[in-house]
């Protein structure tokens, strides 16, 4: 009998758990982080996963560097401090990233977990601003940030772009995915 839980399987589930959290609990973001981190050291640890540095992630872990850096010379260095902390995922996630697994990953989980968590975060923001426009607050509740309060509504834009290019295109992310879906 064939053992359906690889390391790849258990890496794009953990993929997927991380964007279901990021989406709908980003306060519970490092509930993600500790299971993707615990997914890479037990790679590392069993050789199933090797570091490798790539241009992307040098230039991420710059950038950060770089505002942390600039935040020093900030008049207000108690923003800037929260600020720090608010833009660590800049140099979290490529130094995950620099780890990757030697065999193949199943993203399945992945890409259903994260389609999933945008139509729930869909569905809560017309939800969210129904309710507001029902209470009287006219077609504002519609837009930007009263409609996508949990985020920024650039990242929600973002999000929903990127649901939309995946679920078009999700015959060439995974055949197997495909076939569930359509």
């Amino acid at each position: 009998m064939e053992n359906k839980r690889s390391f790849g399987n258990v890496y794009g589930m953990v993929i997927g758990f991380f964007s279901i959290i990021m989406l709908l609990a980003p306060k519970l973001i490092a509930l993600g982080f500790i299971a993707l981190i615990v997914v890479i050291i037990y790679g590392v640890a069993k050789r199933k996963m090797f570091f490798k540095l790539n241009i992307i992630s040098i230039l991420f872990i710059s950038l950060y560097l770089l505002y942390f850096i600039y935040s020093g010379f900030t008049r207000h260095p108690d923003l800037a401090n929260r600020y720090i902390e608010n833009k660590l995922s800049f140099l979290i996630i490529p130094i995950l990233l620099l780890f990757i697994p030697k065999e193949k990953i199943n993203y399945y989980w992945g890409i259903i977990g994260f389609l999933a968590a945008v139509a729930v975060l869909l569905i809560e923001s017309y939800a969210t601003a129904s309710f507001c426009f029902v209470q009287g607050g006219g077609r504002a509740c519609f837009l930007a940030s009263q409609f996508s309060y949990q985020h920024h509504p650039t990242y929600t834009s973002a999000f929903f772009v990127l649901a939309m290019v995946m679920s078009s295109f999700c015959k060439s992310f995974s055949p197997k995915l495909s076939e569930k879906l359509i």
